[in-house]
């Protein structure tokens, strides 16, 4: 059901569009600590960093990892990100020291319908500990076991410990949270075109009691009547009958139609006219303090999702090429970058 859920654009939309435009800036690698660095091994160079962040992104994919991580955790409440690594055993602890060179190739993206989860003693039954009704191994089709230090994990939105087991101990997905405010929009912008062909009601004097003793015919006069009824059609009634029509009035209609669809901005924690692709109506809003906040959320997808897994596959990469960790920096570049004009301005 969350699948067909997306195939909604708007749903879509709300998905996808953050998780491209918090990876659209990109980021830059560093040293950590130049003074770590040993004379008698083999340590990248300027160029060379620039050559880590190259085949990172090439060859490893790293940044459409990060955004089908970010879709995922929307979508289905939750994300996991596996490295593929050979020669170790992942169903014990996390240790960086068990990969050999050349024995990363990477990370997949797995969709929770693909895994299985199992928790230790102390995961299901301590309530004090940290991991309490957190999984301690993930089980993915085909029998392959992971322990949780292996994964990285991105939770859409936390539930109560009650809830996670119906939640395959995830969170509760966007699509969720927006399918209601999406077809509650929907429906109102589908009743344009029906208002827009009915919004003429015709009033004509009749006997009420002779229409309900003689349904069938009173069915087919309307039916007759209602074939001629258009602007091309003519309309005949009896000498003395009154006949009246009422327009509905379509005025701020189309503002209405944007209102609802604001509301399913909102639950996406989106600017309107980054959802809707055109200029909102309605709330005579200018739109800087959503577009504002809407900068300050993809700061947090790059900081919370996106960081995790660039610096666990920095770890993976220079141990799996160098054979040593080398402790590296990674900066995301402004997501508000100034126009020209602005450049000149503040110069």
């Amino acid at each position: 059901p969350i699948s067909l859920l997306k195939q909604n654009p708007f749903i879509d939309r709300a998905c996808t569009i953050p998780a491209k435009d918090a990876i659209a800036p990109d980021y830059k690698l560093s040293y950590i600590n130049d003074a770590d660095k040993e004379a008698d091994e083999k340590t990248p160079d300027i160029d060379e960093l620039a050559d880590i962040k190259d085949q990172s992104r090439r060859i490893y994919k790293i940044n459409d990892i990060c955004v089908q991580h970010t879709v995922n955790k929307k979508t289905y409440g939750y994300s996991l990100v596996v490295p593929m690594v050979d020669g170790v055993d992942m169903e014990k602890p996390y240790n960086i020291d068990g990969v050999k060179k050349g024995s990363y190739h990477g990370m997949a993206v797995v969709e929770p319908y693909w895994v299985n989860t199992e928790l230790d003693a102390e995961s299901a039954g301590d309530p004090s500990s940290p991991h309490f009704y957190e999984p301690t191994w993930y089980v993915l089709a085909g029998g392959k076991r992971i322990h949780r230090s292996w994964v990285i994990k991105a939770i859409n939105s936390e539930v109560s410990d009650v809830l996670k087991p119906t939640y395959f101990f995830g969170g509760i997905p966007l699509t969720q949270q927006i399918y209601e405010r999406v077809y509650a929009a929907d429906r109102v912008a589908n009743e344009a075109p029906m208002l827009a062909l009915t919004k003429r009601l015709l009033v004509v004097d009749a006997d009420v009691r002779n229409m309900v003793a003689n349904p069938d015919t009173v069915v087919e006069l309307m039916q007759a009547l209602t074939e001629l009824r258009d602007n091309f059609g003519v309309y005949a009634k009896n000498a003395g009958d009154q006949v009246s029509q009422i327009d509905t009035s379509l005025t701020d209609f189309d503002a209405l139609i944007m209102t609802q669809y604001q509301l399913v901005a909102s639950i996406a924690g989106m600017p309107a006219t980054k959802i809707l692709k055109t200029t909102p109506k309605g709330f005579n809003a200018t739109g800087e303090y959503e577009d504002k906040d809407y900068k300050q959320s993809l700061v947090e997808i790059q900081e919370n999702d996106f960081l995790p897994v660039i610096t666990r596959h920095n770890e993976l990469y220079t141990k799996s090429v160098y054979g040593r960790v080398i402790p590296l920096d990674v900066t995301f570049n402004p997501i508000d970058t100034p126009t020209e004009k602005e450049v000149a301005e503040i110069a």
